[in-house]
């Protein structure tokens, strides 16, 4: 049997989101607190994070050595998939120099899952830049009766079916499977993939879904549950935000049977409490509907789409005026620049 805790996009970050009223570093440390003490109170075989740990691939060491330690207190395995903001210039072969990367390599309970090809393909990376760093990525992960598999981020995965695709274990009763992709229940205006064309193709009794951050609902489509708590980290004022808790999915396999809840966590505040809904109610819809539409933005990435079109796309379906559809074009170049220093930097 294996007792499992799925969370996924926590954008660990030491700073607090302009729109939000209370000190986002602290509320985002309880909220792991809160994981470890579920995961000590439910005896909890191991955590699966499904991806984007940090909001930046390099990020404060203060800020890093703070978050791990507090999951390192859960004394289980943390199994990691690797999300966008984890990587480098959206490569997954870059992990061997992000601060992800460093924790996996210094703290034995954090462990990388990761495709063979990408794993292959890091440290063909390593031996050609000479890094001494040591990633001890995994295919995979086997716990009692499941084995667990992980896609990571990277160009295209949001539009590519095959890469949802993962045959049945051969080595345990269960096969699960993390993938940091636009995974979603219903259409959405960025390249995605839908549950419904993914249950057709893969083998994974389980589909854990991230990258997405709203909460889905816990639904099996033909032999497959996808599983979709939603974002750890509540980071703008868009509505999806103001309807939804944090929380965590809890999957238990004992007697080879498979139980999915999911759990709300303690210390996450009502919106109302962590927003600024007085800037709704009080028709300051300009900032807002901004803000909703940069997230809806990048939410894409940027990647293998014309940046052009998904503003007219996005700003058709919002109603949005030009005034903050030529500002989020403006942020958007901005957004450009900065990761290119990033890249440049790393």
């Amino acid at each position: 049997m294996a007792k499992l805790i799925y969370f996924t996009d926590t954008h660990v970050r030491g700073t607090t989101p302009e729109n939000r009223l209370d000190n986002f570093v602290e509320s985002l440390s309880l909220k792991f607190k809160d994981i470890v003490q579920i995961s000590r109170d439910e005896k909890i075989d191991a955590l699966l994070c499904g991806g984007d740990l940090f909001d930046r691939a390099l990020l404060s060491p203060a800020v890093v050595r703070e978050f791990t330690s507090i999951l390192r207190q859960a004394s289980v395995p943390i199994y990691i998939n690797l999300g966008n903001h984890d990587e480098l210039a959206h490569n997954p072969e870059t992990v061997f120099r992000t601060m992800l990367g460093l924790v996996h390599s210094l703290a034995t309970e954090f462990s990388i899952i990761t495709s063979t090809e990408v794993k292959l393909k890091v440290e063909e990376s390593q031996r050609k830049e000479g890094s001494k760093v040591e990633i001890r990525m995994l295919d995979s992960v086997i716990l009692d009766n499941v084995e667990i598999f992980a896609t990571p981020y990277s160009h295209g995965v949001d539009s590519n079916l095959q890469a949802h695709a993962i045959k049945k274990s051969s080595k345990a009763l269960f096969t699960f499977h993390m993938i940091h992709s636009m995974l979603v229940e219903k259409p959405f205006i960025a390249s995605h993939v839908l549950w419904e064309a993914v249950a057709n193709v893969t083998e994974a009794d389980v589909v854990f879904c991230s990258h997405f951050h709203p909460e889905q609902p816990l639904t099996k489509v033909k032999n497959t549950w996808f599983v979709a708590p939603g974002g750890l980290a509540r980071l703008s004022a868009i509505p999806e935000n103001f309807n939804r808790t944090p929380q965590i999915a809890i999957v238990d396999t004992s007697n080879d049977k498979l139980k999915i809840e999911y759990r709300k966590l303690p210390s996450a505040h009502p919106s109302e409490e962590i927003f600024d809904r007085a800037s709704i109610q009080e028709g300051k819809d300009y900032q807002i509907s901004l803000e909703s539409f940069v997230e809806s933005i990048s939410l894409n990435q940027f990647q293998g789409e014309n940046v052009e079109s998904i503003v007219e796309a996005v700003a058709r379906t919002q109603n949005l005026d030009s005034e903050v559809t030529q500002e989020a074009l403006r942020r958007v170049a901005k957004a450009r620049e900065r990761r290119e220093f990033e890249m440049i930097k790393g």
